[in-house]
């Protein structure tokens, strides 16, 4: 597999101005097709190396080779998310675009998830 870096533009992490003020949602990477397809290939390959997500080794080659597997922008992004601890950090990222969900198999939304209710905390 011939890896190569993938360069493009990046969102800056959104940053609450006043830090008494928790985030609200965490941030949305948008994940290319290119990228997509790096990411499915370095999995693909630990799998058939390591046979089993569970396998202590696989978790460690995943760590050890994730930044020379990984599309730079992700890994930039990771990086960055690995090193903030400011207020500003909601916690989490969500990558948009990684895997396909098939809506029809997975059913309609639950109610109490539906209407962007996800996030908010009562």
């Amino acid at each position: 597999m011939d890896l190569q870096p993938i360069y493009g533009t990046e969102r800056p992490v959104p940053s609450v101005t006043n830090h008494l003020i928790a985030p609200k949602a965490p941030f949305i990477v948008e994940v290319t097709p290119q990228e997509r397809n790096i990411l499915s290939g370095v999995g693909n390959l630990l799998m058939k190396a390591f046979k089993n997500y569970d396998n202590p080794d696989y978790i460690s080659a995943l760590h050890l080779h994730a930044y020379q597997l990984l599309p730079e922008r992700i890994t930039r992004i990771l990086s960055r998310f690995g090193t903030d601890f400011s207020a500003d950090q909601y916690g989490a990222l969500i990558f948009r675009g990684l895997v396909e969900i098939d809506q029809e198999d997975l059913g309609p939304t639950p109610p109490q998830l539906a209407a962007g209710r996800l996030f908010q905390t009562s």
